[in-house]
């Protein structure tokens, strides 16, 4: 068990999570002793992991915002849409959801929630999503407002700009024109 406990730091992601698999597999199993070993690497495990998103957590802390959203984007990488749905706002500053939804070639209002899924399938390396002005949820909280994450929202126009931030982070990542700061 040590010496598995001590390959860990050479393990990939995926190859710790089958690791865990088998971990939760063998407590299964009704033996006692694989039982204890199990719980014993499931714990070396989780104190691993737990170490690794210190490290990280702390990485991504000293970055500025745009280090960040460049980080957060290329851990998890753009898909063609959402590629459109920034160059559309970026094109289109102050627009509203139906005006980018229309520049998409959508019909209604479907492009803040696009856009607000890019920032929710990327906020673990970002920041916590601004509270809605608007929306809440079944217990009166406010929903979170991911569109927020890359773009101001002014509510007298109905309007959406990208953040300064994002556009910077989004020019460095050659996602958009114009110049990186």
């Amino acid at each position: 068990m040590k010496k598995i406990i001590e390959s860990l730091p050479n393990k990939t992601p995926a190859e710790r999570s089958a690791m865990r698999e088998n971990a939760r597999k063998m407590a299964e199993s009704g033996d006692p002793k694989k039982l204890e070993q199990a719980e014993a690497f499931l714990a070396a495990l989780d104190e691993y992991e737990a170490g690794l998103a210190a490290a990280e957590y702390d990485r991504l802390s000293s970055l500025d915002d745009v280090g960040k959203i460049r980080e957060a984007f290329e851990r998890v990488p753009p898909s063609d849409t959402e590629i459109n749905l920034i160059k559309v706002l970026a094109e289109n500053p102050g627009g509203t959801s139906g005006q980018l939804s229309a520049a998409m070639g959508w019909k209604g209002l479907t492009w803040h929630l696009h856009f607000g899924y890019m920032g929710k399938d990327r906020e673990a390396y970002l920041w916590p999503a601004p509270p809605s002005k608007t929306r809440r949820k079944p217990d009166g909280e406010p929903e979170k407002f991911y569109s927020g994450m890359f773009a101001s929202y002014d509510a007298e126009t109905s309007g959406f700009t990208l953040k300064p931030e994002a556009r910077a982070a989004f020019v460095a990542l050659g996602l958009i024109k114009g110049e990186a700061s």
